[in-house]
C-alpha cells in the first residue's frame, strides 16, 4: 500500500508538470506547486516523493532565471538524467529545503527526505554529530559553496537569512558563541564598522569536504595544527642534554615531575626569562620529552591581528581550543609561550581611545591565565618589559642565564671545534661567558666553510669576533697591535 502510495503522489508531480509543459510553461516556480495544492508543505510524504523525483533526476531543480533566489523545477530532459550526487548536489537540496520547506528543518528531517543519500559524506556526518540549527547548516553550505565557485570570503547578508535569524546568528557569530567557530569549521571576519561579516572555510572544513566519496575514512587534521599553535609530539622532540647549573636542573626536574601529577583541574606555570640563546625554549621542549607529552606552541602570526577585538578573541580561541585538548589528553600537554613579552608587555596609562584598546590584550590574557588549568610555560628576553600583573600569575620563575665556567668548558672540549683551537683562543673562551647556543652557531660556520678551505688561527679569529665570542681590541688574539 505504502508503495503504492508513493508511486500516485510521484505521478502527481510528474502529470502535473507533463501538463504544463504541453502548454509551454515547462518551468514551475515552486511557489505556483504550492499555490495550486499540488505540494504540501507539511506532508513529509509529498516532499518526500518529490525528492525523490529530484534525486533520480525525473525532475530538474534549477534556480529562476529572472529571481535567482527562486527555485523552479521541470521534467528533466534524457540527457540529464545521468546527473551525479556530489557536495554541491546536497549544498543545492539543502539550499532549496530551507528556503521552500521550512526554515526551522532538523537535520535528520533532511536526511530522511533525501533517502540518507548524503548521510556518508564527511561533512553531513559533521552537521550531524554537532546537531547544527539550520540557519547554521545554511552558513556553513553557503561558505563552502563561495570557496566551490570563486567566492571567498562570503558576506552574512548574501545568505538569504530571515531578518530575525540574520541578526541572531550575527551577534553569535561576533561573540563566537557556535558551533561553527568553536569546531573551526569556519572563519569570521567583523569589518571595521563592527557589524558586518565575512566567512571563510578552515583547512578543517577543507580536508572535510575533500572526502566527497561515500564510506571514504578521512583523517582530518586538528584546526590547531595549523592556525594557532605548532604542535610537536614527543615522538618528534630530539632529546638533548640540557646544559643548565644545579639549581636550573633541580628546577627542570622538579616542574617534569609535577607536570606529571597534577590533576585536570589545577594550574602549573612558569616563567622563564633570561639572555637569547640561554636555552629558554629548550627547556620547555625537553619538559614535553621528559614526560612523554606533547608541546603547544603559540603561533603569533596566527594570533596577532590589526583589527579592533580581533587579538583578543584569538586569544580567547587559543585558550579554549587548549583546555579542551587537555582535558581529553592522557598525557600532558604543554602549552608554550614563546617571546612572551609580546603579549604581556606593560599597560599604558588610558588617555585616549587607543590607549585602551592597547590594554585589552593584556587584558584578556591576565583573565584567561588567571583561570587556567593545565601546564604552561612562558619565556622572554626582556623581563622588565612584562606588565607586573603577568607575574603573579606564574607559579614558578627561573631565570636562564649562561652556563658557569665548568659546563662551558666540558662542552667547549667535546665541540667539534676544540681540535682547531690554540692554545691562547682556548684560553679567552675558557673564560667568555659564551651560551650553549652561541656556540653552536660557531660551530655549524665553521663546518661549512671547512668544505671549502682549511681555517687558519687568523680566520677563527675573525669568526671568534664575528659571533661576539670575543672583542675587537688590541688584546683581541691574532690581530696586528699597530
Amino acid at each position: 500500500m505504502k508503495n503504492k502510495i508513493e508511486t500516485e503522489t510521484k505521478n502527481i508531480f510528474v502529470q502535473y508538470l507533463t501538463s504544463k509543459e504541453n502548454s509551454a510553461q515547462d518551468e514551475i516556480n515552486i511557489s505556483q506547486l504550492i499555490n495550486e495544492k499540488v505540494l504540501n508543505q507539511h506532508d513529509k510524504k509529498s516532499i518526500k516523493c518529490l525528492f525523490e523525483l529530484i534525486l533520480s533526476n525525473q525532475i530538474e531543480l534549477g534556480k529562476n532565471k529572472r529571481f535567482p533566489y527562486d527555485f523552479n523545477i521541470k521534467l528533466a530532459k534524457s540527457e540529464l538524467k545521468s546527473k551525479e550526487l556530489s557536495l554541491s548536489r546536497c549544498i543545492e537540496l539543502f539550499d532549496f529545503y530551507y528556503k521552500e520547506i521550512s526554515s526551522q528543518v532538523d537535520w535528520s528531517d533532511f536526511e530522511k527526505m533525501t533517502s540518507y543519500v548524503f548521510s556518508k559524506y564527511a561533512i553531513c556526518q559533521e552537521i550531524a554529530k554537532l546537531k547544527l540549527s539550520s540557519p547554521e547548516i545554511k552558513i556553513l553550505f553557503k561558505t563552502i559553496h563561495g570557496f566551490l565557485v570563486g567566492q571567498h570570503p562570503v558576506f552574512l547578508n548574501d545568505m538569504q537569512l530571515k531578518v530575525e535569524e540574520l541578526i541572531d546568528l550575527s551577534l553569535l557569530l561576533i561573540d563566537e558563541k557556535t558551533p561553527l567557530i568553536e569546531h573551526d569549521l569556519i572563519r569570521v571576519q567583523v569589518d571595521q564598522d563592527g557589524v558586518s561579516i565575512r566567512t571563510s572555510i578552515t583547512k578543517k572544513t577543507l580536508s572535510i569536504i575533500g572526502n566527497l566519496t561515500p564510506n571514504t575514512k578521512l583523517h582530518i587534521p586538528s584546526m590547531i595544527k595549523d592556525t594557532l599553535f605548532e604542535i610537536i609530539k614527543c615522538d618528534d622532540l630530539e632529546e638533548v642534554n640540557l646544559h643548565y647549573s644545579d639549581t636550573i636542573n633541580s628546577t627542570f626536574h622538579d616542574f617534569c615531575a609535577l607536570s606529571e601529577k597534577i590533576s585536570k583541574d589545577e594550574n602549573l606555570s612558569m616563567l622563564l626569562h633570561g639572555d637569547p640563546g640561554t636555552g629558554k625554549t629548550e627547556f620547555a621542549k625537553q619538559v614535553a620529552k621528559n614526560v612523554n607529552g606533547t608541546l603547544y606552541q603559540l603561533n603569533f602570526p596566527h594570533i596577532q591581528s590589526k583589527w579592533i577585538g580581533e587579538t583578543e578573541k584569538n586569544i580567547r580561541r587559543v585558550f579554549n581550543a587548549y583546555q579542551d585538548a587537555w582535558q581529553k589528553s592522557k598525557s600532558p600537554i604543554i602549552l608554550l609561550i614563546n617571546e612572551a613579552d609580546g603579549l604581556m608587555n606593560k599597560r599604558v596609562t588610558v588617555n585616549t581611545s587607543n590607549d585602551s584598546f592597547a590594554n585589552q590584550v593584556q587584558t584578556e590574557l591576565l583573565e584567561q591565565l588567571e583561570k587556567f588549568k593545565g601546564v604552561i610555560i612562558a619565556t622572554t628576553n626582556l623581563l622588565r618589559n612584562i606588565d607586573s600583573a603577568f607575574h603573579r600569575r606564574f607559579l614558578f620563575k627561573c631565570e636562564i642565564h649562561a652556563p658557569e665556567v665548568n659546563i662551558r668548558n666540558s662542552y667547549l672540549k667535546r665541540s667539534v671545534i676544540y681540535p682547531l683551537l690554540n692554545a691562547s683562543q682556548i684560553a679567552i673562551l675558557d673564560n667568555t661567558p659564551f651560551t650553549i647556543a652561541e656556540m653552536k652557531n660557531m660551530e655549524q660556520k665553521i663546518q661549512l666553510i671547512q668544505r671549502i678551505r682549511k681555517l687558519s688561527a687568523a680566520d677563527i679569529d675573525t669568526l671568534l669576533v664575528h659571533e661576539g665570542l670575543i672583542k675587537n681590541t688590541s688584546k683581541a688574539i691574532g690581530y696586528d697591535r699597530n
